[in-house]
């Protein structure tokens, strides 16, 4: 559906900018025509249609150079940001990722929610939707400024850091997102739990920016098995104590 919206903007765009290209050949040959046909004239209303003309032809190729423009605004936020965050998606990362890509000294980190198919099993997709919103606004505010947040796709996030101090802005971004985090879960309908895994270039030298994703992805899903094993391993013990 999604990308049928946004074929359905790039064709009017293209639509639009065909008829302003027809309309400024059309419109330069007419005026051409009526000024010649109205040099020699002998009415002074009759010399001005060419001005009128003209002035009519300006005025609907700034209405369709506007129109272009506002569809052109559509498409770009269509393609390169997330419809339900409204922060930069996956493609918008590709693209910073490769910007970045020699960089000396990089690092990212990767999250993913916790729980989220419980959610939606219990509460319904709404509510999962919401929880995937609110934290997308606080993993985005976390990495602000001098950093690039992304939503990867389903309940996974990206920040990208790049500098000298890179490790040292992924440990803030991490400790911003924590206290976020908590102070949201404090009045929270659904509490938020997430997982969290980064990596740098300077662990891993001459290693490209995709391999680093890799790595964080990987302390990600270790760092989500960790909390499974201490839920569990907490269940377990409350069930053995004796009443």
């Amino acid at each position: 559906m999604k990308a049928e919206r946004e074929q359905e903007t790039l064709m009017g765009i293209y639509r639009h900018f065909t008829a302003l290209k027809i309309l400024k050949i059309t419109g330069f040959f007419l005026i051409m025509l009526l000024a010649c046909d109205n040099f020699f004239a002998e009415s002074a209303f009759i010399r001005k249609v060419p001005a009128l003309m003209l002035c009519i032809y300006a005025a609907v190729e700034l209405c369709i150079f506007c129109r272009a423009r506002r569809d052109y605004q559509k498409l770009y936020q269509a393609a390169y940001f997330d419809a339900l965050t409204g922060i930069p998606n996956r493609l918008s990362a590709d693209l910073y990722i490769r910007q970045c890509a020699s960089s000396p000294e990089i690092t990212v980190a990767m999250a993913d929610l916790d729980g989220l198919k419980l959610v939606n099993d219990m509460s319904g997709h709404l509510a999962g939707d919401s929880m995937i919103r609110d934290f997308a606004v606080m993993f985005y505010n976390s990495a602000l400024p001098g950093a690039y947040a992304f939503r990867n796709g389903g309940d996974e996030f990206l920040a990208v850091f790049s500098g000298k101090d890179s490790r040292q802005a992924a440990a803030r971004f991490c400790a911003s997102l924590k206290e976020a985090v908590t102070r949201y879960n404090h009045s929270a309908v659904h509490p938020i739990s997430y997982s969290i895994g980064c990596a740098s270039r300077s662990e891993y030298p001459d290693t490209s920016v995709s391999q680093l994703i890799s790595y964080a992805d990987s302390r990600m899903y270790h760092d989500k098995y960790l909390k499974k094993r201490y839920a569990q391993a907490d269940t377990l013990s409350r069930k053995e104590e004796p009443t």
